[in-house]
């Protein structure tokens, strides 16, 4: 019988990112395992606190599940946020069992990544910059995209072996292929998953949403506890189409190749090199496409 490495103050099993690399379709195709369920919910982020007493708090808030499977996952892509979140790793590896811990990590094209993210980040949160500003010099935009970076900043703490690394095109190319190898990876059975799940969505969607009073869109979209309260007092159609009044649909603004082959060869070059060493994975591909899918 194998043994029960479950730690007791947190997750064993943690999908670190990337932001906007597909995180929530993976997360919830790894949780309809049987032997795989969220600690809590999707985003707990537990970890993200600069004071390991406050991440402590914040596990022990949550009650775990009463019959815990072999895997209790905390998907957080905050955690991957490094240098804006610098503490994550040192934080997991202060209250987590570090020899039985295991971490996914899903990549995708780094140009791709930071404009999906910008794009994201200007119809939830209020970014009104445009993009040639916002992507400029050592922004988050970027710091997300430099994998190496992230990598290197776990490895100070965790063996390399702890680690399992999923290409974004790959994975949405052949999703059962590369679920089964995950699972093959964390030592699961194979787990068929539902077809409605294996989708890319709308990733490369060609509208975004634009607000019509962009102060009203920031105060509510970046005030979680705000977001939270009207979501318990208001219905939920009722609040679908209030927000939904507050923004419009409109043509997803065009980023010139010109402008994606120098963000990638002025960041991202060297890093998808380094990258590539670090998770043996293929990005060949991206190194000879330096500038990503322009749809």
């Amino acid at each position: 019988m194998a043994r029960d490495t479950r730690p007791q103050g947190g997750p064993i099993l943690f999908l670190i990112g990337a932001q906007k690399g597909g995180s929530s379709i993976f997360a919830s195709q790894l949780v309809q395992h049987p032997e795989i369920a969220f600690y809590s919910i999707k985003e707990p982020n537990f970890f993200v606190a600069g004071d390991i007493a406050a991440c402590r708090s914040a596990l022990d808030a949550v009650s775990r599940p009463s019959d815990p499977p072999r895997y209790l996952l905390d998907a957080s892509v905050n955690y991957t946020r490094y240098p804006l979140l610098d503490e994550v790793p040192r934080n997991i590896h202060a209250l987590c069992d570090g020899e039985a811990l295991r971490f996914l990590y899903i990549l995708r094209h780094p140009v791709d990544r930071a404009l999906s993210e910008y794009f994201w980040k200007c119809e939830r949160y209020g970014e009104y910059l445009p993009v040639e500003e916002a992507l400029a010099g050592e922004s988050q935009y970027v710091q997300s995209s430099l994998y190496d970076q992230q990598i290197r900043r776990y490895l100070e703490y965790f063996d390399p072996a702890s680690f399992f690394f999923v290409k974004f095109d790959n994975y949405f190319a052949a999703p059962q292929a590369e679920f089964d190898a995950a699972c093959d990876w964390l030592g699961l059975a194979p787990c068929a998953l539902q077809k409605k799940d294996a989708v890319l969505g709308a990733t490369y969607k060609q509208t975004t949403n634009k607000p019509r009073v962009a102060a009203l869109n920031q105060l509510l979209y970046a005030n979680p506890r705000l977001k939270g309260t009207l979501k318990k007092i208001l219905p939920v159609r009722t609040l679908s189409k209030a927000t939904g009044m507050l923004s419009k649909t409109v043509p997803r603004p065009l980023v010139s190749e010109a402008f994606r082959h120098t963000l990638f060869e002025r960041h991202f070059a060297q890093s998808v090199v380094e990258t590539e060493k670090l998770t043996g994975l293929d990005l060949q591909d991206w190194l000879q496409s330096p500038i990503g899918q322009t749809g």
